[in-house]
C-alpha cells in the first residue's frame, strides 16, 4: 500500500463470494453465446454446408465439466444454471 497498490488477499481456498459473482456471470455470457448460436442456426435454415451454413459451437451441452476444490466453482455454476 505503501507504494500505491491495491493488495487483494486470496482467501483459504481461494473461494469467496466475489469469485462466485464471476461465475454466475459465465454462465450467463454462456448462455447469451448459445443463445447467439441457436439464432445463427435459425438464419441459416435451408442452407447447405457446402453455402457455408456451419457452426462451430453448439445450441445446447449435455455437460460442463470443471476442476473443484473447495467448492467455489461448484457452488457458482450450481446457482447459475
Amino acid at each position: 500500500r505503501k507504494e500505491g497498490r491495491k493488495p487483494y488477499i486470496i482467501p483459504m481456498g481461494g473461494s469467496n463470494s466475489l469469485g462466485t459473482w464471476g461465475y454466475l456471470n459465465a454462465v450467463a455470457e454462456l448462455e447469451e453465446q448459445l443463445k447467439q448460436n441457436e439464432d445463427s442456426i435459425k438464419i441459416q435454415e435451408g442452407r447447405s454446408a457446402e453455402d457455408g451454413a456451419s457452426s462451430s459451437m453448439p445450441s445446447f451441452f449435455d455437460h460442463i465439466t470443471f476442476a473443484c476444490g473447495s467448492g467455489g466453482t461448484a457452488g457458482g455454476i450450481g446457482l447459475a444454471a
